[in-house]
């Protein structure tokens, strides 16, 4: 670290040996920049000239008036942090003074975090008045982790008393010099030179990024200078911004996502201190107005990249294979460079027109950039360069990684005004127009067309370019990906097999298509795939894992001994992407056929993760489905049924209660150990939703019967439809064997009573008898008509009062004439008249 000196030591040291009139050097910058690191350089090197000096932070618990750099000894003398107020900041200066006046050059003052020491503003004023006015050889650097208007807060400004030394994020080739980081490394781990020891402890460096730069940033540069209402909402938007980055937002949509956010102008001013700090850059959007410029959405940008993966919970693998996350990395690491190297009167903005987007715009006087960034190694129709080159004539257009666009690591080596003068050293920063095409009716279609053979030919040049990491399943994630699709296409003809479809692809290469469906076994062997944790994470947010595809393609080539020998994490992990991928098969595959039975506490264990996630987000859960109705899910379903039932919350939505119902009949059908305690827990919580309860106490009639009919009954005549229907969806489920029925005869009567009585017989031709309403009264047609035979069969006394009590009650009439009943109080005539049920439409 201490052999790497930033540029800026350089220009330090030539402010302190000119011999113009001195002024102050103001030396800011966002925190862990290096000032301290560049103070101290330059100390060492002006010292061989005689030149000597203290450098004091103030924020030091152990400094005192200073320590000493120039001579054999260093002297240090403790003061309270507390004390170091205006009177203490005279005292330090005095003593400067004195050992100025003794020496030849002079002497340097350093003070470190100026910030921490109240009104410093006014005292440096009069101090530095004095010495002009003496003509006292004293140099004076301050250093502060906040703009300088933030530092001088209400004070005294000091204008025309200081020189500006902006410190800024370091760059790549910085990094690169100082910490051998690759271009990867850069754009994940960012600039921060504290930080880069710690790259390969993931916990420790996100600990520090935490710990040692957003937090101080919040209470000691924002909270500590400026006046903040809400500090809680500062708190949230400092985590929350760096997740937006590369996108445009509305401060509305922001307030949405805040707890006690007040109103869009709170909002947008904190956004501001937060630009002020080095967090983010606030970039409007270019029209060649200044009024639509100020008034626009603003597109957000993190200013050096590590805030955003640090907060994101990405390792730099994780990262790398998620194509949509390592984009944003990679564009606001463009935007980071862009902003940390704009030089005075330049501007960066974006650029967006309806549907029409580029990334960035520079800008300074009548020179105009539109820059578009593309992370993958082939670029797609860059339809917005084109409409921004309509839009503005004389503006210049660049192309940022993609094939023919300037590389990336170049690039981030030079600075903004560099790419803004144009220099001609790299060859076509302007990405190649299309060719002029005659007048058709179909011309857009034409030109689309156009725009993606050649997409093709450049992804085919592509594959086989990696041919031989293709054959492992080493190659890029997003190459993969995109031929894995193709090895599972959706629309594909019936009698096209994977291989054909991947062979179609790739331009009908035999070689390369073979190539790829051995590599796809390959993949499951990377040490680089997401864990059963962030595959779920990835879906929570909407996003789909790079592997997903490659990885359950690789499965489905595996034989069943293979599928006994892989791990159980492995397994989890494809069958959990096997539920949350959209696949469009119908039935298993084979892999995990073998897996339901040779393996089934891991499939369980990610069944349980999977519903978890998706019944927190509310989704429907289409693979409980085949729990209760498959017998090859026995096994799985005795292991994930209980934990499943306790997934549900109080009050449940829609989907919430389409999960719920299939997982209880999975419990009533394979009865797993620990339901029954469930199903009692439930079925008595108070403050839970209708449809939910009908659920649980329907359940329970299978489990205990005479317990749960008390409060069957009372819930239903509660007098909601909603309750009724949902007892009756349960008790008669599509496309399931019955559920096992063990009712005695009184149970049996009392239902018929309780659901008869609020369904009228399915009979839409017959407008004398009032009708159920759609599936449901199907549903209890099926039921009655399965519950009355099964009383008429017995020959209890139990079943005849039953019977009896049943046709003698007014409200089953309908229920008498749709089954043909006749009024004969004789037990015999009930069971062979009454209760035989004919087919629908028989007379």
């Amino acid at each position: 670290m201490n052999a790497f000196e930033r540029p800026l030591v350089d220009d330090l040291v030539r402010l302190l040996s000119d011999d113009l009139p001195p002024r102050i050097v103001a030396m800011t910058g966002p925190r862990q920049s290096g000032k301290t690191t560049i103070v101290r350089q330059a100390l060492r090197r002006v010292r061989a000239a005689g030149l000597a000096g203290w450098h004091i932070g103030v924020d030091d618990p152990q400094a005192g008036i200073g320590v000493r750099v120039a001579g054999s000894e260093a002297t240090t003398v403790s003061v309270d942090p507390a004390l170091r107020n205006t009177e203490w900041l005279v005292g330090v200066w005095e003593r400067a003074r004195e050992r100025a006046w003794r020496r030849e050059r002079g002497f340097v003052l350093a003070l470190d975090e100026i910030q921490d020491v109240k009104g410093w503003s006014s005292a440096v004023k009069g101090l530095w008045d004095r010495d002009r006015e003496t003509g006292c050889p004293l140099k004076v650097i301050v250093l502060g982790s906040a703009p300088w208007a933030m530092l001088t807060g209400r004070g005294e400004s000091l204008a025309g008393r200081f020189i500006p030394l902006d410190v800024r994020h370091w760059s790549l080739r910085e990094m690169v010099m100082a910490f051998d980081f690759d271009l990867s490394e850069y754009l994940f781990f960012g600039g921060y030179p504290g930080a880069a020891p710690l790259i390969r402890d993931i916990g420790m460096w996100r600990g520090y990024v935490a710990y040692s730069i957003i937090a101080p940033v919040f209470g000691r540069d924002i909270l500590a200078l400026t006046r903040v209402d809400k500090p809680a909402l500062m708190r949230q938007l400092v985590d929350l911004v760096p997740e937006y980055s590369g996108q445009i937002v509305r401060y509305a949509n922001l307030v949405g996502r805040l707890r006690d956010a007040g109103n869009a102008t709170t909002v947008g001013h904190y956004l501001d201190l937060l630009s002020d700090a080095g967090i983010v850059a606030q970039l409007p959007n270019y029209s060649g107005s200044a009024v639509r410029r100020t008034g626009s959405s603003p597109k957000l940008n993190v200013l050096n990249t590590g805030l955003m993966t640090a907060l994101s919970g990405y390792s730099l693998d994780q990262a790398l294979a998620d194509r949509t996350f390592w984009g944003r990395v990679v564009e606001s690491a463009v935007g980071a460079h862009l902003r940390n190297t704009l030089e005075p009167a330049m501007r960066l903005c974006y650029w967006r027109d309806g549907p029409d987007e580029v990334d960035f715009v520079l800008s300074q006087g009548p020179r105009v950039l539109g820059i578009e960034v593309k992370s993958g190694r082939w670029a797609r129709a860059l339809r917005g360069l084109r409409a921004f080159e309509k839009r503005f004539p004389k503006a210049r257009t660049m192309l940022v990684g993609g094939r023919g666009g300037v590389p990336l690591n170049e690039f981030l080596a030079e600075p903004a005004s560099y790419w803004l003068e144009g220099d001609g050293s790299l060859e076509g920063p302007t990405p190649p127009k299309e060719p002029k095409q005659p007048m058709r009716l179909r011309e857009g279609h034409r030109k689309y067309r156009l725009d993606r053979r050649r997409e093709e030919a450049e992804f085919i040049a592509d594959v086989r370019d990696c041919a031989a990491a293709l054959r492992r399943g080493r190659c890029a994630p997003d190459l993969l990906d995109h031929i894995a699709r193709a090895y599972h296409d959706l629309s594909a003809l019936e009698r096209e097999t994977p291989l054909t479809r991947v062979t179609a692809l790739l331009g009908g290469n035999v070689d390369l298509a073979e190539s790829a469906m051995r590599g796809f076994r390959g993949v499951i062997e990377r040490d680089d795939l997401p864990s059963l944790r962030d595959i779920i994470r990835l879906n929570e947010n909407g996003r789909v894992s790079l592997f997903a595809y490659p990885l359950l393609a690789g499965f489905d080539q595996l034989g069943p001994g293979d599928v006994d020998s892989r791990k159980p994490a492995e397994i989890a992990r494809a069958v959990a992407l096997y539920h949350l991928t959209p696949l469009g098969v119908e039935g298993h595959p084979a892999w995990y056929r073998r897996a339901l039975e040779s393996q089934p506490s891991a499939v369980a264990e990610a069944l349980v993760k999977v519903t978890r996630s998706l019944v927190r987000g509310r989704r429907d859960c289409p693979h409980l489905w085949r729990l209760a109705r498959e017998p090859s899910h026995r096994g799985v379903a005795r292991q994930a049924v209980p934990a499943l039932l306790r997934a549900f919350p109080t009050r449940c939505t829609a989907p919430q209660v389409s999960a719920l119902r299939e997982v209880l009949l999975a419990a009533l059908r394979w009865r797993p150990d620990g339901v029954e305690e469930v199903v009692r827990t439930r079925a008595v919580r108070s403050g839970m939703d209708v449809s939910q309860q009908a659920l649980w106490l329907a359940a329970g009639l299978f489990l205990s019967p005479k317990d749960y009919i008390p409060a069957l009954v009372v819930f239903v005549d509660g007098g909601e439809e909603t309750r009724v229907r949902q007892v009756v969806r349960f008790l008669a489920p599509d496309d399931m064997p019955g559920l096992p029925m063990t009712w005695d005869s009184r149970v049996l009567r009392t239902l018929i009573e309780l659901l008869g009585s609020r369904y009228a017989p399915w009979q839409p031709e017959s407008s004398e008898i009032p009708s159920g309403t759609g599936e449901d009264g199907v549903r209890v047609e099926g039921l009655i008509s399965r519950w009355s035979t099964t009383l008429a069969s017995r020959t209890g006394r139990d079943a005849r009062d039953g019977l009896q009590s049943l046709v003698d009650d007014p409200a089953l009439e309908p229920w008498h004439l749709r089954l043909g009943a006749k009024r004969d109080h004789q037990a015999v005539a009930l069971r062979d008249a009454t209760f035989s049920v004919p087919e629908l439409g028989a007379d």
